[in-house]
C-alpha cells in the first residue's frame, strides 16, 4: 500500500481526521519502522505531513 497511489481508504481517514489509523501512520512508529526501508518510511512521512 506505502508504493501504491493513495487509496481510497487514505482519503476516507483523511477526511474523518483519522490519519493516525493510516498505514503510513502505523509504519512510522518505532515498533513497526524496522520492517520498512528507508525510502519507504520517507514516503510514508510525505503522505501523512501533507495531508495534515
Amino acid at each position: 500500500m506505502i508504493n501504491r497511489p493513495i487509496s481510497d481508504g487514505f482519503v476516507r481517514l483523511l477526511e474523518l481526521h483519522r490519519l493516525d489509523l493510516s498505514v503510513e501512520a502505523l509504519a512510522l512508529e518505532d515498533r513497526w519502522a524496522g520492517l520498512f526501508t528507508p525510502a519507504e518510511l520517507t514516503s510514508c512521512r510525505r503522505r501523512v505531513g501533507k495531508a495534515r
